[in-house]
């Protein structure tokens, strides 16, 4: 299974959350591709494909959504015509769209 990573990086805990997601997710030996500002901002090491957001659905099965109910309608905008199903992670206050939290 492929999956996708992006994120709110104006939320704090994203710099430490994902990373250490990531670690998670290499340790169950999962394929995953980052969005290319994601990527870039927490600096993330070039095994990480980084890929446009509007590309996020065709390089991957699920996409992670780090943030809160904005970010995954963000997400949703760059994915939803493609039918890739969005797993929403809330970081923050709100989050009523999102199914997991930290």
């Amino acid at each position: 299974m492929q999956l996708a990573i992006t994120a709110n990086l104006s939320k704090n805990k994203v710099r430490t959350l994902v990373p250490d997601v990531l670690d998670w997710l290499d340790r169950k030996s999962c394929q995953i591709v980052v969005e290319d500002e994601l990527g870039e901002s927490l600096r993330l090491p070039a095994r990480y494909k980084r890929v446009p957001g509007d590309a996020l659905a065709s390089s991957a099965d699920v996409v992670l959504s780090f943030g809160g109910d904005g970010t995954i309608l963000a997400t949703a905008r760059k994915v939803g015509g493609a039918g890739t199903p969005i797993l929403g992670v809330k970081i923050g206050g709100m989050g009523f769209l999102a199914e997991l939290s930290p």
